[in-house]
């Protein structure tokens, strides 16, 4: 009995290492698992050209592999299985994170693997810190590609509206400089911290993961959520089942570390500007510690002096608190927006724009603004009585439609259209403000100039 019952246990061991991934020794398995990601990326690359797309999944890939006759082996030679993190419909990661199993950091092995980053730019732009604690609309051009304060590392994200997923990676800028990625999927707002290997960001709408700002310690590859320590003892303080979050990043102060954000309790249906940017809903606070991590809040009585004008009402400002060379096409369009002129000709160059952003995680932004001018447009010509009024008004309503329906977008952001939406349906012109527009003579009317809008007194 003794000897059947060993023979059992050595038949079903033997199935597994027949079935399982291959054992290599050490000092071998790092170079049979390039190798082994080196043939899966043969596959991916057969998958493209065939798809003019990449796969959603390994099991996506596995199921082309096997349907054109391709050996698919998705394990490394440490017995782990290879990550493929698909970033956008032309972006990727095939990683193996070798013998310790987790990613590399500065101070850990190099991961194994292919990165489709989209080119290695030797500039980019970097963010110019707030030089008055008073915050400013975040600056919408860093998401495509943002450096650290020493200008060593890029921070970027990639936004993937098939998967539904909004992914941070940050590559050192140096010859196969290793890449990092964000456990959180959602990422939807990030800068660096000045200490150049901290990034702040913020993250909604994850069944895995709470709404909030979090830090990402790039040393450690540790992040911490700060939202239960930055609302503690507000009305806004995170209790019971329904923890979800409305939050816009705006800015930090270098000199005093001081990071700002607007946070409101998320619900469903549209969100007015002018509540979410009251100053009730305005958050300021240091890092005072990083182990265990330890915070200092603004007192409410500092905000009495700051947001003079609330930041929807601000004329818009593509270069605010951006220095640096562009490194993408996107950037330097979107840098070079108008933000004042010939309403035509404005609407214009953002809707052109707009055509070229659909893949870029600046999009959902294109379309808040564009829905803004479209606004403004309408109201323009409607204290004209100007036929024309109607066309501007739809053309607005339909954009704050798709933006609401944008999955990807930053809930804030989809929140913000529902109530543009709502408001442009019923006639009414929207509160914000994004440029200064004029309009020529029309048809039976006299006016020569509309005069540019007070962005202090616009509606």
């Amino acid at each position: 009995m003794v000897i059947l019952l060993v023979g059992f246990f050595w038949g079903l061991s033997a199935i597994w290492v027949a079935a399982g991934p291959a054992y290599t020794s050490p000092w071998k398995a790092k170079a049979r698992s390039k190798v082994t990601i080196d043939k899966l990326n043969k596959v991916l690359m057969s998958f493209k050209e065939t798809h003019s797309d990449i796969p959603l999944d390994l099991n996506e890939l596995r199921a082309f592999a096997e349907s054109a006759g391709k050996s698919f082996n998705p394990y490394d030679n440490y017995g782990q299985k290879v990550e493929y993190l698909r970033l956008d419909q032309k972006h990727y990661m095939l990683r193996s994170f070798g013998a310790d199993g987790v990613q590399n950091t500065e101070d850990r092995q190099t991961d194994i693997g292919v990165a489709s980053w989209g080119g290695s730019p030797k500039d980019g732009l970097y963010y110019e810190y707030l030089s008055a604690l008073d915050p400013e609309p975040y600056p919408v051009a860093l998401l495509e590609g943002q450096l650290s304060p020493d200008r060593t590392h890029m921070a970027r994200l990639f936004v993937d509206p098939s998967n539904m997923t909004r992914h941070l990676v940050v590559k050192k800028m140096t010859p196969n400089g290793i890449f990092m990625v964000s456990e959180h999927k959602f990422v939807e707002e990030f800068l660096w911290l000045p200490s150049g290997h901290h990034i702040i960001y913020t993250a909604t709408g994850s069944t895995r993961h709470r709404d909030g700002i979090y830090i990402w310690n790039l040393k450690t590859d540790r992040t911490a959520n700060l939202t239960e320590l930055i609302l503690q003892g507000s009305s806004l303080e995170v209790t019971g089942a329904d923890k979800r979050l409305w939050i816009n990043l705006v800015g930090i102060h270098k000199k005093e570390s001081t990071v700002f954000a607007f946070i409101m309790r998320r619900h469903d249906g549209p969100l007015d500007p002018d509540l979410f940017y009251s100053k009730a809903n305005l958050f300021g606070f240091q890092i005072t510690d990083l182990n265990p991590i330890k915070i200092k809040l603004m007192g409410r009585q500092a905000f009495e002096t700051v947001v003079s004008v609330p930041l929807h009402k601000r004329t818009f400002d593509p270069n605010l608190h951006i220095a640096g060379t562009s490194s993408s096409l996107i950037q330097k369009l979107w840098i070079d927006l108008p933000t004042s002129g010939e309403l035509e000709k404005v609407v214009g160059k953002w809707q052109s724009f707009s055509d070229k952003s659909v893949n870029s995680p600046v999009f959902p932004y294109t379309l808040w603004y564009l829905t803004g001018l479209y606004s403004e447009g309408y109201s323009i010509l409607s204290s004209r009585n100007n036929a024309d009024a109607e066309v501007i008004r739809a053309f607005g309503t339909e954009l704050s439609g798709l933006l609401l329906k944008y999955s990807p977008a930053p809930t804030y952001l989809r929140s913000f259209g529902a109530w543009a939406y709502d408001s442009l349906m019923n006639g009414n012109p929207l509160s914000s403000h994004v440029a200064n527009l004029t309009i020529s003579t029309l048809p039976g009317d006299s006016t020569q100039k509309i005069p540019e809008k007070d962005a202090k007194n616009n509606h």
